[in-house]
């Protein structure tokens, strides 16, 4: 079992983009294919949304720096609103999840809103 941890102390404000590479005690080096890309706002959250592609939940980690009012909203390419989640977050790290499963194969746009504001805007594939 191996774990790892690294903690970025000046990350960028919007996209920052994370890939695990390892080097092995005889040097040899791999690269995971997963890129995170984690969302860093001006008041201190952080978003993630992973997996993406995904065939149906989507999860999205959001650390926030207080309790906040919630809104996830996942959009078609028209702009329509075809999901929407609700929750209270509190201050640290929330995990949250939503659905996908009964909607079509496709590209959508995930918008994160906090106490109004919007925090995170991203794309997630819906595969089948």
């Amino acid at each position: 079992l191996l774990n790892y941890q690294f903690e970025h102390k000046q990350p960028q404000i919007g996209h920052n983009y994370y890939r695990l590479q390892q080097v092995d005690l005889d040097q040899q080096e791999s690269l995971h294919a997963k890129v995170i890309d984690l969302m860093w706002g001006a008041d201190g959250n952080s978003i993630s949304i992973y997996p993406n592609p995904t065939r149906d939940v989507l999860n999205i980690d959001l650390y926030s720096a207080r309790v906040e009012n919630t809104v996830v909203k996942v959009l078609d390419m028209s702009g329509r609103v075809v999901k929407q989640l609700q929750a209270r977050t509190e201050a640290g790290l929330n995990k949250l999840s939503i659905s996908l499963g009964e909607l079509a194969a496709g590209l959508y746009t995930v918008q994160v809103f906090e106490s109004g504001r919007l925090g995170y805007t991203g794309k997630v594939q819906l595969s089948k």
